[in-house]
């Protein structure tokens, strides 16, 4: 968590795990001056958001909040506007204002990890859509072939972690040593040349140059920027770079440089802005 002025300094700053999530809340509000007024709160949900704004400690019937803001909800002040945003399009915007979108006006955020995501920024503001769910790539009707019949989500199961290590199990032999458990460690052993990690690795650049290629057909954003736990790693770019070439037009395919913090970032930009529109509003109100 941060909390920052409406100039955008950083002014107190917090991290744990989910679990103790309404912890690291108190922790960073504790941190703030005491004579700094708190203006509005924006909390990044992984899920759809659609439009709306609720006072601090009501779970917003407007959005799918889940679990963790119900927790964090009990340590946020009263009175103070809270608002949800997708955990993508924060990254996003964190691209956009401090990583590898920076001058770029508009451009797609492609989170791979252990679900998928799409966050649109066009004209320099992220596109919600009419219901908040613009982006939402795990609904894409898959898989898409005859004698087979979409189902839910079934595309973000194919293309999340736990399928990536599963695929990563059925090839691993006993003399590779130890399958990997986790993304990371899968990662660490492609980065060493272990010969199975980099064939799961350069089967995933694969799919996800194909995803990345469907979204460049309908968004033809010139730049498609890769985000996530396993989508950000550089291993993977010439693939996805191959495959974008093979199956469409010229575009800008690169990896993501703010990394984990990207939500927070993108979150923190989004409070300030939001901060500052409470300001003026209640200044024009006055006048």
């Amino acid at each position: 968590m941060r909390g920052c002025a409406l100039d955008g300094t950083l002014l107190a700053e917090a991290t744990g795990s989910r679990a103790g999530a309404a912890d690291v809340v108190r922790e960073a509000l504790d941190a703030l001056p005491g004579d700094a007024p708190l203006r509005t709160i924006v909390v990044a949900v992984g899920d759809v958001t659609a439009p709306g704004e609720r006072g601090a400690g009501v779970r917003p019937a407007t959005a799918k909040a889940g679990p963790v803001f119900d927790a964090v909800a009990v340590a946020l002040p009263p009175g103070v506007p809270v608002h949800l945003e997708n955990n993508v399009n924060c990254a996003a915007l964190a691209e956009l204002h401090e990583g590898a979108a920076r001058g770029r006006r508009t451009f797609g955020y492609l989170r791979i990890g252990v679900g998928i995501g799409l966050g649109i920024v066009v004209g320099g503001r992220v596109l919600r859509g009419a219901n908040g769910a613009a982006g939402e790539l795990a609904r894409l009707p898959y898989p898409w072939a005859d004698g087979r019949e979409p189902r839910h989500e079934a595309l973000e199961d194919y293309m999340g972690a736990r399928s990536l290590l599963r695929r990563a199990a059925e090839v691993w032999r006993q003399d590779d040593g130890p399958c990997p458990r986790t993304t990371d460690r899968l990662l660490a052993l492609a980065a060493r040349g272990s010969a199975p990690a980099r064939a799961v690795l350069d089967r995933h650049a694969v799919d996800v140059g194909r995803l990345a290629a469907a979204v460049i057909a309908v968004l033809d954003p010139g730049l498609v920027v890769l985000g996530g736990s396993t989508g950000a790693d550089p291993r993977l770019l010439p693939g996805v770079r191959a495959e974008v070439e093979r199956l469409s037009w010229p575009t800008e395919v690169v990896s993501s440089t703010v990394g984990d913090l990207g939500t927070v970032v993108g979150a923190a930009r989004l409070a300030v802005a939001r901060g500052v529109q409470t300001v003026t509003e209640a200044a024009r109100a006055k006048d």
